[in-house]
């Protein structure tokens, strides 16, 4: 499996290396920027996760790991106005030592998310950009410890409605090659989420309903999310922009002692392939 994730994350590199910097130095491609430009771009990242996750419906020990960080990504982009839809999918293993015990846990997890965002005027100038608005996001887990038994897999859906604040800030005069620095903070307002209500072993098998999702609840108005991300975007001469940004993301599912709690730390690597 890690040689599989090694080789997976070499080819990434490779596809990032050449689509975001190809003819870097064609001077026919280069453009101006402007408070009226539009920008629209095709995000490709690739990345690293610290990663931890303690599921109490099934036992208090927690798992902590090293998984692989994909996105894709359409954003729309101006001095008023931007959106963003995206596809991120997380893969890897975790692990738990207690006790001198070891046991693993292989994780994937899939998040479809859409924001948009307006520019908010008296917290904006020249140089600083500050936007407001919402960030719908749907995170699905999957979860699987063979040393659990009937409770080996688990899977979860976590749905957030955020409100949502981005900031940047130019950091130099370049019309042509410009750089930025920006800050967003997403908070969840509505929070949501299906899964297994305790344990991951329902009673179907002892009435020969053999239904995986047994047991499953849906809750809304449960639980809290919370994620950052702090970068640097740099634009190049071809169109194109390349990003480095951390991102932090937090959440529990409720207050109750049978909740699943995940905290994420990344470092990512963008490509932005601009579309027009």
């Amino acid at each position: 499996m890690k040689i599989a994730n090694t080789l997976m994350l070499f080819l990434a590199v490779v596809v990032f290396q050449n689509t975001c910097f190809g003819q870097i130095t064609a001077p026919e491609n280069t453009f101006k920027f402007d408070k009226n430009t539009k920008l629209t771009f095709l995000e490709f990242s690739i990345g690293l996760s610290s990663l931890s996750f303690i599921d109490f419906a099934t036992s208090p020990l927690k798992y902590n790991g090293y998984p692989i960080d994909i996105m894709l990504a359409h954003t729309e982009i101006d001095a008023k106005h931007s959106s963003r839809f995206g596809i991120n999918y997380v893969f890897g293993n975790l692990s738990n030592d207690f006790n001198s015990q070891n046991s693993q846990s292989q994780f994937k997890s899939l998040t479809l998310s859409y924001s948009e965002l307006f520019r908010l005027g008296f917290l904006s100038s020249n140089k600083l950009n500050t936007k407001i608005g919402g960030h719908l996001n749907t995170t699905g887990n999957f979860r699987q410890n063979e040393r659990l038994f009937n409770s080996s897999k688990g899977i979860e859906v976590i749905g957030t409605l955020f409100a949502s604040i981005q900031t940047r800030l130019e950091i130099n005069n370049n019309s042509i090659n410009k750089k930025e620095l920006f800050f967003n903070a997403d908070v969840g307002i509505i929070n949501s989420s299906y899964r297994n209500a305790y344990a991951y072993v329902g009673q179907g098998a002892l009435l020969n309903n053999d239904d995986f999702f047994d047991g499953y609840q849906f809750s809304i108005f449960s639980g809290n999310r919370f994620s950052t991300q702090l970068g640097y975007k740099a634009y190049l001469k071809n169109n194109n922009a390349i990003q480095v940004s951390y991102l932090c993301d937090a959440y529990k599912t409720s207050n109750k002692p049978n909740n699943f709690q995940l905290e994420s730390h990344t470092l990512r690597l963008v490509c932005f392939l601009n579309l027009k």
